[in-house]
C-alpha cells in the first residue's frame, strides 16, 4: 500500500446497511437511519450505510455511524454523511458491489453483517431492492454475482450474516443459492412491516450483551439476538410477523433430503393417483405465505408425515410409509438448518423458519432458473437440483379443473416455432437501449452469450404459453418485454419495462383467487340458460338478442 493511502481501520464487526428507498419505503428508511443515532456501534465495531432515496435531487448518500462519542439531542443525520453521490440504482448488482468495496476500504473487519433493506418478493416477480426511479431490481443470480465480486470474496472470505429486511426472503431456494456467500441468512417467510427491523432495539440489546459477556458477540449470538428482538418488538403491537436465522452450510444436506422426498412423491404419484388428493390436502392445511404461493416446508412435511396433535391423536392424511419417512428426513435436516426461528400473531403461527415455492394454479417460468428447482439429472453436478420445479408443474396440470368451455388452443400464428424464437432473439439483441454491450463493435462473445440467454428464455415462455393454450397471442411483443430484463443496466438504468399482459393477468387472478386452479381460456363466454325476457332489449333500439343456450361468443373489444 502506498504511503499516502489511508489504511482501513480495524474493527470486530462491520455492519453494512444497503437501503433501497427509491420507492414507498423512503420515509421509513429515513426513520431507521435516525434510530441508529440513539446508540451507534460498540467500541471497535463499525456501522456504515448507503441510502438511495426517492426524493428528487437527493441522490444517494453514504453514512458512517462509527463515531461513538455522545452527541447532543437533536444532532442531525447529515453530520454522519461522508459521501453524496449521484442517483444510483439499487437494483444494479454493480451498485451493491461498489458499496461493499467502499466499506471494505474503510474498515478491516473480523466479521461482516450485510443488511439488505427494501422490498422483497421471494422467488416470484421482482426479487429484491426494487428501485422505482430506475425501474430496476435485483434477481437472485444478480445478488449472488454482486457478493462474488466483492473484495472480501476475492480474498476467500464471505459474509458472516446476510440480513434480509424485506418480505418473503427466508426461502429454501434463496438460501441454497447463497450458501457459499454467507454463513447465516436472516429473513422472514411472510410480510415484514413497513417500518422494517427495529435497529435501535438490536443495538441496545447488543450493547447489554457485550457488556455482560465482556467480549465481542459471535455470529450465532448476533443472529439469535436479531431474531428474538424483532419478534418481541412486534409482539408488543399484536402484529403477525416471523423471522428466522438459517445456517447456510446445512442447505446442501437439506437439498439432498428434499430431492429424495420429491423422487419418492413422483414414484408414488405414478402408482397411486390418489396421492395427488392427499398432497392437496396437506398443501391446504399447511402454513402459507404470499397469497398461498409459498408454504412453510417444515409444516408441510409434518402434515405429510402424520404429526400428532395436542390431544394425542395422529393427523394422518393417509400417505404411504415410504413418503412419511422421507418427510421426516426433511424435517430432521430442517432442524439442523434453522439456528433460531420465532413468530408472533395468528397469521404466521405455524411458521418454522423456511418456506418453499408451492403455487396452486400457475408456476412462474423463471422458477426453473433456480438451482434448487432444477432437475436431478442435470449434466453438471453443481446444477443438479431437487426436481421440485418440474414436479409442481406436473401437479398443477393434474389438479387443474377441466375447462367449462369446448375450446381448443390456437396454433402459433403462421410462423415456424424455431424461426419465431430466432426472430425474437434478434429483435431483442438489436435494441441498443437493452444491452449496451450489443452496440456495434462489441465483444462477439458477449453477444453470443446474450443471444443464447434470450433464446433460452424465449423457449421457456413459448412452451408455457402453449401449455396454457395461449399460443395465438402476440408472442413476439410479449417475449421482447420479458427478455428486456436481460440488459436493463444502462448508464442511467432508465428504461420502460412492460409486463407481458397474460402473465400480469394471471398474477392478478392468483391474488384474488389464489386457491382456484381453473383452466385458462380466452375470448369465449358461456350462457347456460336463456336470459330472462327483461334482459333482452328490443331490436328496435339497435340491440341484438342474447345468444341461445350453450352458445359461445367472442369477447373481442371490452373494457
Amino acid at each position: 500500500m502506498a504511503s499516502n493511502e489511508k489504511r482501513p481501520k480495524e474493527c470486530d464487526w462491520l455492519v453494512m446497511l444497503y437501503m433501497a428507498g427509491d420507492n414507498n419505503l423512503d420515509h421509513e428508511m429515513v426513520l431507521s437511519l435516525q434510530l441508529l443515532l440513539d446508540f451507534g456501534p460498540f467500541e471497535k465495531d463499525a456501522i456504515v450505510a448507503e441510502f438511495d432515496s426517492r426524493r428528487p435531487g437527493f441522490g444517494t448518500k453514504r453514512y458512517d455511524f462509527t463515531d461513538t462519542k455522545p452527541k447532543p439531542r437533536g444532532y442531525r443525520l447529515e453530520a454522519y454523511e461522508v459521501e453524496d453521490r449521484a442517483e444510483t440504482s439499487t437494483g444494479n448488482p454493480d451498485t451493491l458491489t461498489e458499496f461493499l468495496n467502499w466499506a471494505e476500504d474503510r474498515y478491516s473487519a473480523q466479521r461482516r453483517l450485510l443488511i439488505l433493506s427494501g422490498h422483497g418478493s421471494g422467488t416470484t416477480e421482482d426479487f429484491l431492492m426494487r428501485d422505482e426511479n430506475a425501474d430496476d431490481f435485483l434477481s437472485i443470480d444478480e445478488l449472488k454475482l454482486a457478493l462474488e465480486n466483492a473484495k472480501f470474496a476475492k480474498d476467500g472470505k464471505k459474509l458472516d450474516i446476510i440480513g434480509m429486511d424485506a418480505c418473503y426472503m427466508s426461502m429454501a431456494e434463496i438460501c441454497y443459492e447463497l450458501r457459499e456467500q454467507a454463513d447465516i441468512l436472516i429473513g422472514a417467510e411472510g410480510l415484514v412491516p413497513t417500518l422494517g427491523w427495529p435497529y435501535s432495539k438490536f443495538l441496545m440489546r447488543a450493547h447489554q450483551e457485550k457488556a455482560c459477556k465482556k467480549r465481542p458477540l459471535d455470529t450465532n449470538e448476533v443472529a439469535t439476538l436479531i431474531v428474538k428482538e424483532f419478534v418481541e418488538h412486534y409482539q408488543a403491537y399484536d402484529t403477525s410477523v416471523d423471522l428466522a436465522a438459517i445456517k447456510l452450510e446445512s442447505m446442501g444436506a437439506l437439498k439432498k433430503a428434499f430431492g429424495e422426498f420429491v423422487t419418492t412423491l413422483k414414484q408414488q404419484l405414478e402408482i397411486h393417483p390418489e396421492v395427488c388428493n392427499r398432497l392437496t390436502a396437506a398443501h391446504w392445511n399447511a402454513q402459507t405465505f404470499k397469497s398461498d404461493q409459498f408454504v412453510d416446508l417444515e409444516d408441510l412435511c409434518a402434515l405429510i408425515a402424520g404429526i400428532r396433535r395436542k390431544d394425542g391423536r395422529a393427523y394422518d392424511l393417509g400417505f404411504d410409509d415410504t413418503v412419511k419417512e422421507e418427510a421426516k428426513g426433511v424435517r430432521k435436516k430442517l432442524e439442523e438448518a434453522v439456528l433460531q426461528a420465532g413468530c408472533s400473531g395468528f397469521a404466521y403461527q405455524w411458521s418454522h423458519g423456511l418456506s418453499i415455492y408451492f403455487p396452486w394454479a400457475y408456476v412462474s417460468p423463471d422458477y426453473a432458473n433456480l438451482t434448487f428447482a432444477k432437475s436431478q439429472t442435470e449434466m453438471e453436478p453443481e446444477d443438479r437440483g431437487t426436481g421440485w420445479g418440474s414436479f409442481i408443474g406436473d401437479l398443477v396440470t393434474q389438479t387443474r379443473r377441466e375447462s367449462r368451455y369446448d375450446w381448443k388452443p390456437k396454433p402459433l400464428p403462421g410462423r415456424d416455432r424455431t424461426v419465431l424464437i430466432a426472430e425474437c432473439a434478434e429483435a431483442c439483441a438489436a435494441r441498443a437501449t437493452l444491452v449496451p454491450h450489443l452496440k456495434s463493435g462489441c465483444d462477439c462473445g458477449i453477444k453470443k452469450r446474450v443471444h443464447s440467454a434470450v433464446e433460452e428464455r424465449a423457449e421457456r415462455i413459448i412452451s408455457q404459453l402453449e401449455a396454457e393454450g395461449l399460443g395465438g397471442t402476440d408472442i413476439g411483443r410479449e417475449l421482447t418485454s420479458e427478455v428486456s430484463k436481460l440488459g436493463r443496466h444502462s448508464t442511467k438504468a432508465k428504461y420502460a419495462t412492460t409486463r407481458e399482459p397474460w402473465i400480469a393477468r394471471r398474477e392478478a387472478a392468483d391474488r384474488a383467487m389464489s386457491l382456484k386452479n381453473f383452466a385458462p381460456v380466452i375470448g369465449v363466454a358461456w350462457w347456460p340458460h336463456d336470459p330472462p325476457d327483461w334482459c333482452v332489449k328490443s331490436k328496435k333500439k339497435g340491440t341484438a338478442a342474447a345468444p341461445s343456450a350453450g352458445s359461445q361468443v367472442s369477447a373481442g373489444g371490452a373494457r
